[in-house]
């Protein structure tokens, strides 16, 4: 299924991540906000320091190019003590993998 088929059947999602994945690395994951600005990343501790919370998603972009897929998250957890999730990982713009999770800490 293709991105528009999901975002037409699930609406915008409320969260954005680009997925860089590097054969025998740790993935850089980036997580972005509604008007573009990074809002955390985790992955290689080097490629962190590059790219601080606040920066533009373009400077990002600019600087590793097209992620190797891209997550689109449909849940937010309601507390600290349990935990759901539901994303939509896309690569080449086709569905890629589902993932949905619920559990408490």
């Amino acid at each position: 299924m293709a991105v528009s088929e999901v975002t037409s059947l699930l609406g915008d999602p409320l969260a954005r991540s680009w997925i860089y994945e590097s054969p025998g690395n740790e993935p850089l994951v980036v997580y972005w906000d509604e008007v573009g600005r990074i809002s955390h990343i985790s992955g290689p501790e080097s490629e962190r320091a590059r790219f601080p919370a606040g920066s533009d998603i373009v400077t990002v972009s600019n600087a590793l190019g097209r992620p190797t897929a891209i997550a689109y998250g449909y849940s937010e957890s309601p507390t600290d003590s349990h935990y759901r999730i539901r994303s939509v990982v896309f690569k080449n713009d086709v569905v890629y993998r589902v993932i949905d999770r619920y559990w408490w800490d």
